[in-house]
């Protein structure tokens, strides 16, 4: 049974796009972009965020806005756990598969799948990368393309689409500080003691530092990669992200003032400080 007319539109339009930008940003691989935002957003039915099409969450580099969004992680196999985060607004469609690109392009984890053309490679790295936390994320989407081929004009070979499915998460890319984060973020809980004074950049106490970055990420205004222990100026432009929301001089200091809204924040959303 064929795909409906809606579906087929929308693999088309994401087609179009990801040949548009692949080569702009040094990818070579628009059928394997075609499945990842199928399985990402249900053929554009299911969304976190606006036009955000392949899950995509606030991150270092990216100047717009998220949405606070639930979502479930598989960070043990065979196990899903429900968490909440900021994921991209972009403005249009066009602009939701470019920013797909720019996200990889900015990222260094993604060198890899530069020049690569075969699809299962493709999804074989960008798992290994750390980009999904599903154990078939690869099986996934190279179903999902097979069954989408044909509308894009996508011949599937299969002598160079065969691969073992990797069971590792992407629990091995991160570090141990975004381990940490991670999983008192899911526990509703802090993982280090309220600051006590306020810090800024270049401050070197790292335990005051990840404090900070832990609040801007269970607020969805950094990604987890973003915690790092530095106060650097991304750091500074999501604090002050934050103090904007919060109706609170945007200085882009962890002022006192700022340490208290952050905590009562989070307490009135259920986490135990």
């Amino acid at each position: 049974m064929g795909l409906s007319a809606s579906k087929i539109a929308f693999v088309k339009d994401v087609y179009t796009y990801a040949k548009k930008y692949c080569g702009k940003y040094g990818y070579a691989c628009p059928e394997a972009v075609v499945a990842q935002a199928v399985c990402e957003s249900a053929y554009g039915t299911c969304v976190s965020g606006t036009y955000n099409y392949f899950g995509i969450k606030g991150y270092k580099g990216f100047e717009g806005t998220t949405t606070l969004c639930t979502t479930k992680e598989e960070y043990t196999v065979g196990t899903l756990t429900t968490i909440k985060a900021g994921f991209c607004n972009f403005t249009s469609f066009e602009n939701g598969i470019e920013e797909y690109f720019k996200f990889l392009y900015r990222n260094g984890r993604y060198n890899n799948l530069k020049g690569v053309t075969d699809p299962v490679t493709y999804f074989t790295l960008i798992k290994q990368d750390g980009y999904a936390t599903s154990s078939t994320y690869v099986t996934t989407l190279t179903n999902i393309l097979k069954s989408v081929a044909s509308y894009i004009g996508y011949t599937f070979n299969p002598t160079t689409t065969t691969t073992t499915q990797t069971t590792t998460t992407t629990t091995n890319s991160l570090t141990n500080a975004q381990k940490i984060a991670m999983t008192y973020q899911a526990k509703k809980m802090s993982p280090l003691p309220t600051p006590t004074v306020g810090f800024t950049v270049g401050e070197k106490d790292a335990n005051k530092v990840l404090w900070c970055q832990w609040c801007l990420y269970c607020f969805g205004i950094s990604s987890l990669y973003s915690i790092d222990g530095i106060y650097g100026a991304s750091t500074v432009t999501d604090v002050k992200k934050a103090q904007k929301k919060a109706s609170l001089p945007q200085t882009g200091a962890m002022d006192l003032n700022t340490i208290k809204v952050f905590k009562q924040v989070l307490v009135q959303a259920g986490y135990k400080m």
